[in-house]
């Protein structure tokens, strides 16, 4: 193994180490840590910029240590799951964005099961958002009866045309 491929290596597995993820780029990895990783492995720090994102030898590394910590990729299939959870599970009863980011992390890690990147985690958890409130909304409608929606539509109309509030009060009784 080249120098190179042996500091991606050795930074690659102590991000998951600690993240239970890979880094989404070498920024990512603060600076202390590539200076720390590469004077361990007796490598220069800058060959960390040099490793190729791209290349079948990164590919090669992430899977010997998803197999090492005994993990398993995300897969666009899994992709779902933690959505469905979510909007099923949690948004009922969590209303703070970054606690349902942190719970989705929580449970694919507990399944050991790569999570996402943290983009994929948001736009996962905006996804979940959107479709607990759309449910909620529907099942609040369907459960309103005939009358109540009678009423609730006069009293809409009476107030966007501007007639005085007690009117619509009188009306509504």
């Amino acid at each position: 193994m080249s120098p190179r491929p042996q500091a991606g290596f050795a930074l690659l597995l102590k991000f998951f180490e600690v993240e239970a993820r890979f880094p989404e780029s070498a920024k990512e990895v603060p600076a202390a840590v590539v200076q720390y990783v590469a004077q361990q492995v007796k490598v220069p720090a800058e060959a960390w910029s040099d490793y190729d994102w791209q290349s079948k030898a990164i590919q090669r590394h992430r899977g010997e240590i998803r197999v090492a910590y005994g993990f398993r990729a995300n897969t666009e299939e899994y992709q779902d799951r933690p959505a469905e959870w979510l909007a099923t599970e949690q948004c009922p009863v969590e209303l703070s964005r970054d606690r349902l980011a942190a719970a989705v992390v929580t449970r694919c890690r507990n399944a050991h099961i790569e999570p996402p990147a943290p983009g994929q985690v948001r736009r996962l958890v905006g996804k979940a958002v959107r479709d607990f409130e759309n449910r909620f909304c529907r099942s609040t409608l369907e459960t309103l009866d005939v009358a109540a929606l009678q009423v609730g539509h006069r009293i809409d109309v009476r107030v966007s045309v501007g007639e005085p509030a007690q009117e619509v009060a009188e009306g509504a009784a």
